[in-house]
Formats: C-alpha cells, structure tokens, sequence
C-alpha cells in the first residue's frame, strides 16, 4: 500500500445484510479503522471506527440498496473517509486515520463483513478500486460477489 497518496472506492449493494451485520472497508496495522454500514434492529447505518471510536453517519432509507465508500489517502500517510448514495456525491464523516507500522508490515487495506449475533447475511462487493496516486498504477477488482451466508 503506497504512503504517497492515493484513493480506495468500493461500491457495496447492501440488501442482503441483515441485523447485527457490519460490512465495508478495513486499514489495520497496530491500530485499526473500519468503515462501512452497520445494521441493528431492521435500520442500516453508516458507521466510522476509527481505532475504538465510533461515529455514526447517515442513517440509509429502507430502499437504499448501494452504498459506495471512499478513502483518500494523502502524502502524510494517513487517509479520510467519505460514502455516498449515488457513487457521484460524497459526505465526509469523521477524521483522518494515520498509518503506520505494525511488526514489519505498514498498514493494510481491506474489505470485511461480520455478524456479531449470528451467522447470517451478506453483502455483494460490486467493486474496489485502489488507485496509487502519482504513478499511473490503478487496481481494480470488477463484479466480485461474496455470499457469506449458510
């Protein structure tokens, strides 16, 4: 993962979780963020861990089914964090997470998907895209599908 720089963006159709489940992206070294949706009693959420603390973002409607996350990353090696509903508008929710060195790994990005009152539900990964900024160097992993689901 480069500390020059860059953009993380997923787009996640989320109408498939289900209560209890928390889905979308992860950075981790030592300390740790994630990002994403979370859903309890029927209510989806945007929801920012930024190492143990919590802030909570737009609460989505019933029939919002995408949700794309986005993360910049700057040149001081730390990234902020923004969602949108229609992939073109984006809110900024939280502050920035610094980067570092964890062992002899740097920091890590990542999707995830938990359920931490059962197993059950799931979310569709429709892409990620993780761009190096200032390289020309673009990854894109396109129509990934994942069921977690019994």
């Amino acid at each position: 993962m480069g500390y020059t720089g860059g953009e993380v963006v997923t787009k996640l159709d989320v109408s498939g979780m289900a209560d209890g489940q928390t889905a979308g992206l992860c950075f981790f070294w030592k300390e740790f963020c994630t990002f994403g949706v979370q859903q309890r009693n029927g209510t989806r959420q945007i929801e920012l861990n930024n190492n143990g603390t919590n802030i909570t973002g737009l609460e989505l409607k019933s029939d919002q089914t995408n949700v794309w996350l986005k993360a910049v990353i700057d040149d001081k090696a730390s990234s902020t964090f923004a969602y949108s509903r229609d992939g073109k508008n984006y809110t900024s929710i939280g502050s920035s997470f610094q980067f570092g060195w964890g062992n002899y790994r740097g920091t890590r990005v990542g999707l995830f998907s938990y359920n931490d009152e059962a197993d059950r539900g799931f979310v569709d990964v429709d892409f990620f895209h993780y761009a190096y900024a200032n390289t020309g160097k673009r990854i894109l992993f396109t129509e990934v599908v994942h069921d977690f689901s019994p």
